[in-house]
This record gives structure tokens, sequence and C-alpha cells, in this order.
């Protein structure tokens, strides 16, 4: 039989081998913590104070509408570089330079040639495999300076507060959280400025047809494109279908913190600087909150910004981006509908391909019903639709002698049509068929 003696030095050192195990467990369960920690600091950055300075700043008469090719948008491109210098991004262009410089005609192969700049930055992966794949976050900067053929009100000044300094003001503070994570995640993230979007698209068509980070290495882009009139802190994310499990991911990082009324849709929505890249096989979510009145007039101004919803929104792209980087496993790239892009699945944008304004209803359709119809979600005050005495909730069904079994149905329409036609629309409401006589905008 084992002595008392012996018997004490045994389970003393059984007792001390638990107490070094327990602390290991311990420890290295502190160490995985840290991280979480850190994260829920680097979110907490992102602020609606923040985020309204740099739309303050963006909106000023200083740089007259950021029009594409003029002084004003050269300011705007000088504003975002200087904010990725002092952020501490590294440099993409050449000559490592933050600028991407390029030359486009403003009406197709007429008009003179305008001299523009993308703005590029990027935070370097922390896997040495993975770092060589990049994750994009985009917004454009540029706007319609003093209106022209994509406005209806020439000659004034337009200040784009939420098309789109919203989305570089969000663009600028997910680069700045991004980079003050104390664990980088194993993906690069490249963070893109765009200029000329509002000439067909023309920074993004330059960048994927001379990109500074191979195309083949870009996992994904996240395009953030008039984040800042987000009512009941509401907010769309169009493209799921590009990228089959974003949907999943978003919509459960979204129950579990930021608690926005999200709308995931499968459909790509319209036509922006992520569109270049689907079209180069690139899988994209495309954030917005949605379509307002103002868009395009020079009633889109700094004091109808709702700075709270556009912090809401960054913090959830943000936990978004930081998932997409930082797993092993690629997105997938899916092919949605074809002719899917560039069509306009969400009411009232002008045609950036052909510069001509598209006919308006002023509706914002839910893309997630599964009604027959296209059910409207939201009708914009002074616009069409409403004045004609169309409701939230009404079901569009058809336009004089043509079926609406679903939103794309009513972008194709809409496509032959011009502003000042008049249709039938007629709608259910309350199962009850209702016509309505109205003249497009």
């Amino acid at each position: 039989m084992m002595n008392l003696k012996t018997a004490t030095r045994v389970y003393g050192l059984f007792f001390l081998i638990f107490t070094l195990i327990s602390w290991v467990i311990l420890s290295s369960s502190v160490l995985r913590a840290q991280p979480d920690k850190n994260i829920e600091e680097t979110v907490n950055q992102i602020t609606a104070k923040e985020l309204k300075k740099h739309v303050v700043f963006l909106t000023s008469p200083e740089l007259a509408g950021r029009e594409a090719g003029t002084a004003g948008g050269k300011k705007a491109a000088e504003y975002v570089a200087e904010e990725f210098k002092n952020i501490g991004l590294k440099t993409l262009g050449p000559d490592s330079s933050y600028f991407q410089e390029f030359s486009t005609r403003a009406m197709s192969n007429r008009g003179p040639l305008l001299e523009m700049s993308n703005v590029l930055g990027y935070i370097e992966g922390s896997d040495p495999i993975l770092k060589k794949e990049s994750l994009v976050i985009a917004a454009h900067f540029d706007h319609l300076g003093l209106g022209g053929p994509m406005s209806g009100s020439p000659g004034q000044l337009h200040p784009g507060a939420d098309d789109n300094a919203s989305g570089t003001a969000g663009l600028i503070e997910l680069a700045r959280a991004f980079t003050s994570l104390t664990e980088k995640p194993k993906r690069s993230i490249l963070f893109i400025a765009f200029d000329g979007e509002e000439i067909r698209m023309a920074g993004s068509n330059h960048y994927v047809k001379n990109p500074l980070w191979p195309l083949d290495n870009t996992v994904s882009i996240i395009n953030m494109d008039q984040i800042g009139r987000s009512t009941e802190n509401g907010c769309f994310a169009f493209g799921a279908q590009s990228s089959p499990g974003s949907k999943e991911i978003l919509t459960e990082l979204n129950q579990n913190t930021s608690k926005i009324n999200l709308a995931v849709v499968d459909m790509p929505g319209m036509g922006s600087d992520h569109s270049p890249f689907y079209e180069n096989k690139i899988p994209y979510l495309h954030f917005m909150s949605g379509m307002n009145p103002d868009r395009h007039t020079p009633g889109d101004t700094i004091d109808k910004i709702n700075a709270d919803g556009m912090e809401k929104i960054c913090r959830l792209i943000f936990r978004y981006a930081l998932k997409i980087a930082s797993t092993d496993q690629r997105p997938v790239y899916k092919e949605m509908a074809p002719g899917a892009m560039g069509q306009n699945q969400m009411d009232g944008s002008p045609d950036r391909m052909s510069m001509k304004r598209k006919p308006q209803l002023g509706i914002v359709p839910d893309f997630q019903g599964s009604e027959k119809g296209c059910k409207i979600l939201e009708v914009k005050d002074d616009f069409p639709a409403a004045l004609a005495g169309l409701q939230a909730g009404d079901i569009i069904i058809k336009i004089d002698k043509q079926a609406i079994t679903r939103p794309q149905d009513l972008s194709a329409l809409l496509e032959t049509k011009k502003p000042e036609d008049e249709i039938s629309v007629i709608v259910l409401r309350n199962a009850e068929e209702k016509i309505f006589k109205l003249i497009l905008k």
C-alpha cells in the first residue's frame, strides 16, 4: 500500500498538473476572446459623427458637386487620398501614389476629353498565401456638378449627399477601422474610390481593364452607393445571387449584431461600380439605403442624411467584409439571369450607358416578395405613383396591356417608355383590382 507521505506527493503532483492544464486552457480562451474584443472596439470606432464629417466636406460649395473631370472632382479625389494616407493604407498606384489616373469623354465618342482619377489603397492580409487575394470595398465619389443630361435641373448645384458622398464617407471609415484591427484578416482588402461613375461607370470600367490587383485574385467586391437615406434602419443588399452563401452570412451577422431592417436581395438592383466586376465573374454585394425623390436633383443635401443609419449600415458591412476576408474558402461566383446587370431594378435611375434619363414611377419595389406581380414597398412623395394614388402594399399586376409578374417586368417595361408618357396601372389592393392613370416623370 502507498504510505501517507508518498500519497501526499502523488496527489500534490496531480494537483499541480491539473492547475497547469487549467491555466493553459484559461489562457488560450482569453487569447481567443481578445480578437473578438478588439473587433467590437473597432466596430464602435465607426461613428455617425465621423461619417457625417466627410459628407459635410464632400457636399460643400467648394467642391461644386464633384463632377468628374472638374476642379471640384479633383478636390474630392485629393481629399480621399489624404484620408487614406492619414489612415496608413498601403499605396497601389503608379509611383507609389494613391491615384490611378485615366481619361474619358463625357458623351461616348463625343465631347471633351476629361481627366479623372480613381483613388486606391490597401491593407495587407495576414496569411502568407491568402494575402495574395483581395476583397474590394468600393464607392464612387463623383456626382453631377451643375446637373446636365442626367439631371432634371441642369444649371443648379447638385450636392450629391446621398449619391454618393455617403458611400465615400463609409469607405473612408471602413478603411480606418480595418487598419486599427490588432489581428488583420487573412486576405488583403483593397479600398477603391471610383471617379466617373456618373459617366458610364468610367472609373470602374477603366480599373477592370487596367487592374492594379489581378482580377483572378479579386474574390469579391462590396459596393456602397447611396447609403445615407435609411428610413426605419432600412438597408438593401443587392446581388446576393452572384455569391451563393452571402445571404445566409449577412443575415446571420445582422441578426446577431446590428439588427437593422435588412433586405438581402438576390436580384441585381441598379447598375453601379460593381457591374464591371460582375461582368468579369467577380461576385458582389451592393449596399443601398433605398431610392429617394431627391436623387440626381439639387435636393440631395446634407440635412437629409441619416448619419445614425449610415453608422449601423457601415458597422454591418465591416462585420461582413471581415468574415469574407478571414475565411479560408473563397466566395463562389454564380452567373445571374441573362441581361440582369444594367437593368434598372430600382425604379427611377438614369441609364448610365445612354446618358438618357429613364421615366420614373417613384416607388421602391419589394424584391423579396413572393406575390405574383410587383409589390410596392414605398411610394415617394411628389412622384407619379403617389400623385396618382398608388400606395405601399399595392401589387402592380399590369401596365397598359402588359402583365407584370415580378419587379424585372416593371423594369423592362420602363425601358420602352419615356418621360411624359401616360400609362394605365392595374394594382391589387386588398384583393381588389384598381386602375390608375398616371404620367411618367
